[in-house]
């Protein structure tokens, strides 16, 4: 449900905003004509949701195997049975990751 929402929210921007000079808009100027990042900022949008955005802006599909979402790692614990997801060690250490 969420992944429809985020969908429609996508197609009401370009649709609010569709003339010739947005039709012809880059994937970076339709996510500054969005106020997505600031929605994740304030905590409306998930984490999840705000990936989707990102993914969907930059042209990835499910119906693509070559062009399929990409999320980041984020644990650490691969060969446990079963997995304490409140146990910080379970986690990568993301201040240590850096932009390229």
């Amino acid at each position: 449900m969420l992944m429809h929402a985020l969908a429609t929210r996508v197609l009401v921007v370009l649709v609010r905003t569709c003339n010739r000079r947005v039709s012809m808009a880059s994937p970076k100027q339709v996510f500054k004509m969005s106020n997505m990042m600031q929605r994740w900022q304030r905590r409306e949008i998930s984490n999840f949701d705000y990936l989707m955005y990102l993914n969907t802006v930059a042209g990835r599909t499910y119906n693509d195997l070559n062009q399929y979402p990409v999320y980041p790692w984020v644990l650490v614990n691969y060969e446990s049975g079963e997995i304490d997801l409140t146990m910080a060690s379970n986690y990568r250490d993301l201040s240590k990751v850096t932009t390229r």
